[in-house]
């Protein structure tokens, strides 16, 4: 939950980057 939350305001401040890196991260972190 918390990873959620810094990555919605990661995605907020760098825009359709963030999201493209959180979708990233967030297989990376499934994949641990």
């Amino acid at each position: 939950l918390a990873a959620m939350t810094i990555a919605n305001i990661v995605r907020t401040s760098l825009g359709p980057l963030g999201l493209d890196k959180m979708l990233v991260d967030d297989i990376g972190v499934n994949e641990i």
